[in-house]
């Protein structure tokens, strides 16, 4: 079963806040993709962290306040892994490293 740690993230349709993800406290952060939904980014996240069996994720959004959360290089942008056919789970893995 997986364990969430939530950072006062309300996961509705209607809320396009940018979020961040990590699962298993790993360096990287997976950040949601363009017109998506925090609810929409929980169920990815959800499918991608029981492809790799995470036990754990965590999510927070992208900025607090004005100040963004992470840096850059610890992001992993699912902009970047959008196909056709949904996003590629298997090039993800790739550079997801926990």
């Amino acid at each position: 079963m997986i364990e969430w740690k939530i950072h006062d993230v309300k996961f509705a349709c209607g809320n396009y806040r940018k979020c961040l993800a990590r699962l298993d406290s790993g360096q990287k952060w997976l950040v949601s993709d363009v017109n998506m939904s925090t609810r929409t980014f929980r169920d990815l996240v959800r499918r991608f962290a029981q492809r790799i069996d995470a036990q754990l994720i965590e999510v927070k959004y992208m900025y607090d306040e004005a100040e963004q959360a992470e840096q850059n290089e610890n992001l992993i942008r699912l902009s970047e892994y959008r196909g056709t056919n949904g996003y590629d789970f298997s090039r993800m893995m790739r550079y997801y490293v926990i």
